[in-house]
């Protein structure tokens, strides 16, 4: 297993901007990030809006969950998931993040849209046990994790 200096280093790889934006870190160490969104992502698949609530809430209700750094499985990250919720992300400027897309310059997201129909990213509020990784992600040098889990692919066109 990595240190806790690797596992860092693992989840600041470029790769890592793709694939998981923390998005705030609260005053209790907890970190809200997006873990996906609805349409293609950056691997080629299409993930639905009914797979994106599927993984919101069956990722929670998933026992023995481990946290990785990049999907690299010797960066193993000890934490509690502590929230796991479908939704849009409100920007700033007042607009709803489109899935898919990056938050533009000068932009930040500053809350959470709920409201049915506006499922389309995943968020998820993880607690590392180590400060060391709430650090990293308070500074913005936290970018990619990843979870163990599974997903079954389907030929889209038949």
């Amino acid at each position: 297993m990595k240190s806790i200096a690797e596992v860092i280093k693992a989840a600041r790889e470029p790769r890592a901007i793709q694939t998981f934006k923390a998005v705030n870190v609260d005053d209790h160490g907890v970190i809200i990030a997006i873990g996906a969104s609805i349409g293609l992502d950056r691997e080629d698949e299409t993930v639905t809006k009914a797979a994106l609530i599927g993984m919101a809430y069956d990722f929670c209700a998933t026992p023995n969950r481990e946290f990785r750094a990049n999907h690299d499985a010797e960066a193993i990250l000890k934490a509690d998931l502590v929230a796991s919720f479908p939704g849009a992300p409100i920007l700033k400027s007042g607009a709803l993040l489109a899935p898919g897309s990056e938050i533009p310059d000068g932009d930040e997201i500053i809350g959470i849209d709920i409201r049915k129909g506006n499922e389309t990213h995943w968020f998820v509020g993880i607690k590392p046990h180590d400060s060391a990784i709430t650090e990293a992600a308070r500074k913005g040098e936290l970018a990619g994790l990843s979870w163990g889990g599974y997903a079954r692919k389907e030929d889209a066109h038949g």
